[in-house]
């Protein structure tokens, strides 16, 4: 039997994966194998190369006849039985051959063309009738042992023993050599552009090729500045290219073209997303609109390849390429009048439900859960400035909402570049919504901002009006305004008028057992008093910032005080920065100043390089000591009156009640369950067992002893977690009789 597959024209590039990993599956044993994937992925060259493959004996052990039967334009069954007889040269089965009967026929003629040797068919571009297909597979699959399948389609047959291949784009390598290959000589443009190119094209090889014909007329550059217009630009003129290829729009209109209604109304909606979303998202954003069923829609999207998964914390999430997102924006704004209505109606859906979920994420956004929270609310602020965007005019209320409630994450996470004009956009829009939370609370999101950005008059000034809008309206704000103001009085070297401001701020924060707030204005009072040279009652205070942090099981803030104690030569104990080899610590240190600089965050830059400067030389000091301390044990007198460090040196602790019985405890622990931590209630109830006190109180204490216990010399192995202290079980232990 003939070969029908031609000689490839142009070379296939960054696909030899993908071609291994379709012949691995035949060589497994597989009959059916498809590729699968969005239209542009180049689903079909690959399965002409693995074809070509085959015929020529060098994909599988022995070849055979390999049949490309092209179906693009192929509708219903009896269409795809006469295109695929008359590919393989077999009996086209009569017009009075129907259903069952004409596919049983063509089945029997394609096992006897595989009698005298094996038989591939490359059914390539099935999407239209991957039904029939199907149907036709699993009766030739039973006709004969000999006959093998690939199949290329947006969505898989469904059949048992099918073997499924996802293509995806191209890696970063293979989309530049391919764009260098299509674009040719003299083409004006360098690889950095042309990289940022391919990147925003997604690595879709169709949209790669045409942007790379386009780039003589164009240049990338251009073309990177126009993607907007990417479905009018990308095109081309060569006359041997299928009309569905010849534009990157027609290849995704192919595609649309054979879905179902829910389907087309929900990929249309699906342009309103920024980023990834969940199926949550998708439910409450794109269901109202549906007549069936949003999960039906959501799984039909994601089986034809128009949406994808994702796994981001820990969870499975839905995404789409951004050449699809772009062609579903187009199809949102395209709604024609009768569906006007809908179109803002899916925004607004869209709006209301990301802030709410970031206004419920940022009250838990303190405490235990607080990374938790904080982590909830950086995922969704793709679709937060999307929303954004759309409703700082319409919607100027809730415009402001979004900014207040991704404050933690701006401030503490690099999640938004705080150059953006987003906060004064922010408290413009406050302002015109006339809500006095909403005018106070953005004025201080961007104050926070500006004295990141050391432009503390700028910051002062914004919070001179936030408080003057608080105090007018009896706002709960209105102490963390004093808080924020006296932030930016202590980088205007206004030391006293910082402290006025903060006692005041404290004083409120107690009265409403606000812990953040208090715990963040004894930070900043204790930062204050130690510039002032008042070190002891500075440290006290930062100390006690950080107990209420500890307290409150909240690791972020905690980390906060550790810098601001760093800078005033007050040490807090290990934090993520202080573990590890010292040369670890430095390039941790190194990357960290370098992301905070390239974000404009000042303040952080210059805490990274002060500590890294505090890190210099100590490389061989490391290393000496860690090889002294881990040459002999720690040794623990009875009940812990006395201590033996590994240098020999001993310390008398008989009048330190409290401290030897927490110590005692500890080592206890160590000694029956190494690794296993005590909780800081079951060491106030060793170290304090006949007194009764307050929780808070009782917590302060604990902390207190442990830092002591720091202090002599313990830190190196006192290992403090979420769930309480420990000796560490790497560290030798050992109780005198």
């Amino acid at each position: 039997m003939a070969n029908l597959l031609a000689p490839a024209l142009e070379p296939l590039l960054g696909r030899e994966d993908a071609c291994e990993a379709a012949l691995s599956r035949f060589r497994e044993g597989a009959r059916v194998v498809t590729l699968t994937g969005a239209g542009g992925m180049g689903k079909s060259s690959i399965a002409r190369e693995v074809g070509r493959r085959v015929a020529a004996g060098t994909g599988l052990s022995e070849s055979g006849d390999v049949i490309l039967c092209e179906l693009a334009d192929v509708t219903g069954s009896q269409a795809l039985l006469m295109t695929v007889a008359r590919a393989a040269s077999v009996a086209t089965p009569g017009s009075s051959s129907r259903g069952k009967s004409a596919i049983e026929a063509l089945a029997k003629g394609l096992a006897a063309s595989a009698s005298a040797s094996p038989l591939m068919l490359v059914l390539d571009d099935a999407d239209a009738v991957v039904g029939d297909a199907a149907t036709l597979v699993r009766a030739c699959l039973d006709a004969s042992d000999a006959l093998r399948f690939l199949v290329t389609s947006r969505e898989a047959l469904g059949l048992e023993g099918e073997r499924v291949h996802p293509v995806g784009p191209l890696g970063a390598a293979a989309a530049l050599e391919l764009f260098e290959s299509r674009a040719g000589a003299g083409a004006a443009w360098t690889k950095e552009q042309v990289a940022a190119l391919v990147e925003h094209l997604d690595g879709l090889p169709l949209g790669i090729e045409l942007a790379a014909r386009r780039s003589r007329l164009v240049p990338p550059s251009d073309l990177l500045d126009r993607l907007e217009e990417r479905f009018r630009l990308l095109k081309t003129d060569r006359r041997d290219v299928a009309t569905r290829h010849a534009t990157l729009a027609a290849t995704i209109e192919w595609s649309l073209a054979r879905l179902e209604p829910d389907e087309t109304r929900a990929f249309a909606a699906l342009g309103v997303f920024e980023g990834s979303f969940s199926v949550e998202a998708f439910e409450a954003v794109v269901g109202p609109m549906l007549a069936g069923d949003a999960l039906d829609a959501a799984e039909a999207l994601l089986r034809k390849s128009l949406i994808a998964t994702v796994e981001s914390q820990g969870a499975a999430r839905l995404t789409m390429l951004r050449t699809l997102r772009a062609f579903a924006r187009e199809r949102l704004r395209a709604f024609d009048a009768s569906e006007a209505n809908e179109r803002a109606e899916i925004e607004l859906r869209h709006a209301d439900f990301y802030v709410t979920r970031a206004e419920q994420a940022a009250a838990r956004a303190y405490g235990a859960g607080a990374e938790q929270a904080l982590d909830a609310i950086e995922i969704d602020v793709p679709n937060l400035l999307g929303a954004f965007e759309r409703e700082k005019e319409r919607r100027p209320e809730l415009a402001a909402r979004i900014v207040a409630a991704i404050e933690d994450v701006v401030v503490l996470r690099s999640a938004v570049d705080l150059r953006s004009t987003l906060f004064a956009e922010a408290r413009a829009a406050a302002d015109r919504s006339g809500d006095a939370a909403l005018r106070a609370r953005t004025r201080i999101v961007e104050a926070k901002v500006t004295l990141e950005l050391a432009r503390a008059t700028d910051a002062e000034a914004l919070l001179v009006e936030a408080l003057a809008i608080a105090d007018a309206a009896a706002l709960d704000d209105a102490a963390d305004v004093r808080r924020s103001l006296a932030w930016a009085r202590i980088a205007l070297a206004q030391a006293e008028s910082a402290l006025a401001l903060l006692d005041e701020a404290l004083v409120a924060h107690r009265a409403k057992r606000n812990v953040r707030g208090e715990a963040d204005a004894l930070a900043a009072r204790g930062l204050t008093r130690c510039l002032r040279g008042e070190l002891a009652l500075g440290h006290a205070d930062l100390e006690n910032a950080y107990a209420l942090h500890v307290l409150a099981n909240d690791a972020i803030r905690r980390e906060k005080v550790i810098e601001i104690a760093t800078v005033v030569g007050l040490d807090l104990g290990a934090d993520d920065a202080g573990t590890g080899s010292v040369e670890e610590r430095i390039a941790r240190l190194r990357a960290a100043a370098d992301a905070h600089k390239g974000s404009g965050r000042v303040w952080r830059e210059a805490v990274a390089r002060f500590r890294l400067a505090a890190l210099d030389g100590e490389s061989e000091s490391e290393t000496s000591t860690s090889t002294r301390t881990t040459e002999t044990a720690w040794v623990i007198g009875p009940e812990a009156r006395w201590v033996r460090t590994p240098r020999g040196e001993e310390m008398d602790l008989a009048r330190h009640g409290a401290l030897r019985r927490v110590l005692d405890a500890l080592l206890t622990r160590r000694l029956a369950e190494p690794g296993v931590a005590t909780t800081a209630i079951a060491l106030l109830a060793s170290g304090w067992p006949d007194e009764r006190v307050r929780h808070e109180s009782g917590m302060l204490r604990v902390y207190s002893v442990i830092r002591r216990l720091r202090a002599l010399g313990v830190g190196d192995a006192l290992v403090t977690r979420d769930d309480g202290y420990l000796l560490d079980p790497a560290v030798p232990f050992e109780r005198a009789s």
